[in-house]
């Protein structure tokens, strides 16, 4: 609940500190551009957490809550960051509506497949969750994010021909939160992304809830109802983005 209230204002704040370039000490802005550092340094934060997730170092109820509460702000932080940096580069990089809806249709297509991917060790941890198969589901989670996400850095770095630097000086946290609400059209944009976080928070918890203690399941029971559930979203979701696709390109 908390880090729901967190993530929002992790973005707003991320996507200034990206605007101001606050790692071109480390990256220079002329060799690595403004978005391949957030790329490359967050992908290595986002492994580290999704791997130590699984990890608590304790089992007490007390540990176990703090725990999940700091490595999921931390994987907010990571993915919203990313994601920002991603969408800023694609936009970039690719000048033409005919250009984005065409990668936005292949992102699509990755994002289901990485979602099943990231979905495997989950479904088998909510089956059995001994040791050594949390030990698996880090070690798969901290190489997989690691290697795939270093994989994309030559490409973000196609955004670097079009870096702009700013004079413009840097604003604190609660300033950067003031400017930013100022705009019309970023208060439009955070009421979508409540809604869609609220809709997103329901259908799964819904989900969880419905199988757990409307239907009784446990286990591997559980697990493969999740994989019926999600194959069917899939099945849904990859048409509707060709028809979205075909749309954005005839326009």
């Amino acid at each position: 609940f908390v880090v729901s209230f967190l993530a929002p204002v992790g973005e707003t704040y991320s996507g200034r500190l990206q605007d101001q370039a606050a790692l071109s000490r480390f990256f220079p802005i002329a060799k690595w551009g403004k978005k391949a550092p957030w790329l490359v340094s967050h992908c290595l934060l986002l492994a580290i957490a999704a791997a130590a997730i699984y990890l608590p170092p304790a089992r007490s109820s007390f540990i176990l809550h703090a725990w999940f509460f700091l490595t999921s702000v931390v994987l907010f932080w990571c993915i919203s960051t990313m994601t920002i940096a991603f969408e800023s580069a694609r936009q970039e990089i690719y000048r033409y509506n005919e250009q984005r809806s065409s990668v936005e249709f292949y992102c699509k297509i990755a994002c289901s497949i990485g979602m099943t991917l990231g979905a495997l060790p989950l479904l088998v941890l909510l089956a059995n969750s001994a040791l050594v198969l949390r030990l698996a589901s880090g070690s798969f989670f901290f190489l997989a994010i690691l290697g795939f996400g270093v994989m994309a850095k030559p490409i973000w770095m196609e955004a670097m021909n079009f870096a702009e630097t700013s004079d413009e000086k840097p604003l604190g946290f609660l300033a950067s939160i003031r400017e930013t609400m100022k705009n019309t059209a970023f208060r439009h944009i955070c009421f979508v992304r409540l809604y869609d976080g609220c809709y997103q928070g329901v259908m799964s918890t819904n989900l969880f809830y419905y199988l757990t203690y409307v239907l009784r399941l446990q286990g591997a029971k559980r697990s493969g109802m999740i994989v019926m559930v999600g194959i069917c979203n899939m099945l849904g979701e990859l048409p509707t983005g060709i028809v979205v696709s075909k749309l954005f390109r005839s326009r």
